[in-house]
């Protein structure tokens, strides 16, 4: 989760094969079938950086101050976690799903990333939008 000015949460999604595959790319360590607590950690950490830079993206657009929730790693059927991240609060959410493919080692890691932002957030990040896009044209 995060707040600050923007509102909403987060998350990146992987298959067992492909966090398994991606933390042995990214530790040099032999592959296994299921992630011990340093591959966990490892997995923790990749999925914080890239939800904080796809976020403090967001913000940046329009001046936004952020701040992070410290973050967990769940293991989770798709539907009750993206229930979860849109659950509680009055305020109608809106949800991004980001399909992408990471480059690690020159091998393919498939991905989802889940944004899921509050209308206020939504439309603060389109006001910080529409003057840039003036800018450019």
């Amino acid at each position: 989760r995060f707040g600050g000015t923007l509102d909403g949460a987060g998350l990146l999604a992987l298959d067992q094969q492909s966090a398994v595959q991606l933390v042995a790319l990214l530790t040099g360590e032999r592959l296994t079938a299921r992630l011990d607590e340093s591959g966990r950690e490892v997995l923790l950490e990749v999925g914080t950086t890239l939800i904080g830079a796809c976020i403090r993206a967001l913000g940046s657009v329009g001046g936004a101050r952020v701040t992070f929730a410290v973050p967990q790693l769940t293991q989770l059927a798709p539907e009750p976690l993206a229930r979860s991240l849109v659950a509680g609060g009055a305020e109608l959410r809106l949800g991004m799903l980001l399909s992408t493919t990471l480059l690690v080692r020159s091998r393919p890691i498939h991905a989802r990333m889940l944004v899921v932002v509050s209308m206020s957030t939504l439309d603060q990040i389109a006001r910080g939008v529409a003057p840039a896009a003036v800018r450019l044209s």
